[in-house]
């Protein structure tokens, strides 16, 4: 705590421990696994500065599967230098935050037990409600640097280290209540008794539901039952579209861009190669366009350029609206950045519309495709 000149407290000193997990089953492989090692020794802490919160990354012998921590009890760390893989399933994060005023640190263990006695039992006075808003903001902000910092642990693993397997942490406010829980958050302030750290906000869930079309009905019962007699493989823009949508539903969001990119591209080549432009905007049109040299066109303009100036002539927008013209122009602006520009994330946000934009212009362009 620090004191100012007349000897009140001004400021108090927040300490927060949390437990990490890498994977919510232990028999998952998603572990990250060390070799004849594992650091274990208080100079081989990991420390990072996020944003001006010090967070420590540390093991102890309960982060061991149960094998691997039986061979260190059994024989410390000489007898675990013996095995070759060494899994652990969490990792402990040490938070320390400096300076917190007086005011909020008394706020938040008067109400350390809220969740007990529910959310009620917090005063709705102006000076509680703006507090609250502090403690929650404060939450946000452990939260923010504890998952950055994990996840640049496991970003090494994961990508220097070849282990493909592990998943990084989505940083998510809207679930906070619930990844501190599962985080096993503790708080202690100065010389205090540990305390559950549960900032007083309500969790989000959000539902994603597919619209009919994704469902399958009675009259598709015979094209299932050929499918499944048959040894032909899926539909390849379909299949595209489906690994897209799972990417970006499993946080692989660049992934997810790509491979909607690769089906949108799919679904445009078949068109250039057979098109139905008679469906598509009247014999006039048909009759002046070169038909058979579509595809040579296509190619010589390059995918993006199809869809920037060949795309808009071919579909009016009352075949193709302006706004699937335009996400489509944009999810494939952004797959070049991923590509050649080094963009490394794209926002839940936007995806989720991009990506739907492209499965219905895929089916757009299905039906002006000839079989």
């Amino acid at each position: 705590m620090t004191l100012s000149a007349g000897g009140l407290c001004v400021t108090t000193d927040i300490a927060i421990r949390l437990e990490i997990p890498f994977s919510p089953n232990e028999h998952d492989f998603s572990f990250p696994q060390f070799s004849h090692w594992l650091p274990l020794e208080e100079d081989q802490v990991l420390i990072a500065d996020r944003d001006g919160i010090m967070v420590r990354l540390w093991f102890a012998p309960d982060c061991l599967l149960g094998s691997e921590r039986s061979a260190l009890e059994r024989g410390g760390q000489a007898e675990l230098e013996k095995w070759v893989n060494i899994r652990v399933h969490k990792i402990y994060a040490d938070v320390a935050l400096k300076g917190i005023s007086d005011e909020l640190a008394q706020f938040i263990y008067e109400n350390r037990d809220w969740p007990r006695r529910g959310p009620d039992s917090i005063p709705a006075d102006d000076l509680s409600e703006r507090l609250k808003e502090e403690y929650v903001k404060l939450g946000q902000q452990v939260l923010e640097a504890v998952v950055g910092a994990v996840n640049r642990f496991i970003s090494y693993f994961r990508v220097h280290g070849g282990q493909y397997w592990l998943r990084q942490r989505q940083l998510d406010y809207d679930r906070m209540r619930s990844d501190f829980t599962e985080f096993r958050a503790r708080a202690r302030i100065e010389a205090q008794d540990w305390f559950n750290f549960e900032p007083p906000s309500t969790d989000t869930l959000r539902v994603h539901m597919g619209g009919e079309e994704r469902y399958v009905p009675i009259e598709d019962w015979p094209q299932v039952a050929e499918f499944v007699q048959g040894r032909s493989h899926p539909d390849l823009v379909l299949e595209l579209l489906t690994n897209s949508e799972l990417l970006q539903d499993e946080g692989y969001r660049r992934s997810a861009i790509t491979e909607g990119v690769a089906a949108l591209e799919a679904a445009t080549s078949r068109f250039s190669e057979s098109p139905k432009l008679n469906d598509l905007r009247g014999t006039e049109l048909a009759r002046r366009m070169d038909t058979p040299r579509l595809r040579s066109q296509v190619e010589h303009m390059g995918f993006s350029g199809t869809w920037r100036y060949l795309v808009p002539l071919l579909f009016g927008a009352e075949v193709l609206p302006s706004d699937l013209l335009d996400r489509c122009q944009r999810v494939i602006e952004i797959r070049n950045n991923i590509m050649h520009g080094g963009q490394r994330d794209v926002n839940e946000a936007t995806l989720r519309p991009l990506l739907h934009a492209v499965r219905k212009t895929c089916t757009i362009l299905a039906r002006f495709t000839d079989d």
